[in-house]
């Protein structure tokens, strides 16, 4: 499992209290990668995701495929618990997600 740790309160620049982005980038061929986040001084209120991802690591588009790598609505289930948020990141796949803290 990685381990991301954000620590909300601290930090030289200012960080809305109401969002905080992050990306994440996971390449290996057909393994998932589990990645827990851990927000300190907050708690975690609502996050959203979106994931770019396809069936081949040398996927790309064309003009006769545009859409065949597109970045799409992350659907798989995002775990929040108070301070806390784990996902589970497709194989080959580069990860945005928006936390957002109360």
């Amino acid at each position: 499992m990685n381990h991301l740790v954000i620590h909300a309160g601290q930090g030289k620049q200012r960080i809305s209290k109401q969002v905080y982005g992050h990306f994440a980038e996971h390449l290996g061929r057909g393994i998932e990668a589990e990645l827990h986040c851990e927000v300190r001084n907050a708690l975690v209120a609502a996050v959203t995701g979106t994931v770019l991802s396809a069936e081949e690591m040398g996927a790309h588009n064309t003009f006769q495929d545009p859409e065949r790598v597109r970045p799409v609505p992350f659907e798989e289930e995002i775990q929040v618990e108070a301070e806390n948020v784990t996902v589970v990141l497709p194989p080959m796949s580069v990860s945005a997600f928006t936390i957002r803290v109360s």
